[in-house]
């Protein structure tokens, strides 16, 4: 059972490294981030932290699709 628990720690890890790369390096993927929104988007009211669909630009610049 402890080896499956570490599995999925490493799984876990692995996402968050890939995902940091392509928010700081940028990447043409679209993917689902949490993100707080300063104007309303999608019905959704600013101030509110949502996941939506971005692309990751670089240097931590994202861009909601």
């Amino acid at each position: 059972m402890e080896k499956a628990n570490g599995n999925v720690y490493i799984s876990a890890t692995k996402a968050i490294i890939d995902h940091l790369r392509e928010w700081f390096q940028g990447s043409d993927k679209t993917v689902s981030m949490g993100v707080v929104l300063s104007t309303e988007k999608f019905g959704i009211p600013a101030g509110l932290c949502y996941s939506l669909p971005t692309r990751c630009l670089g240097k931590g610049d994202y861009q909601i699709i």
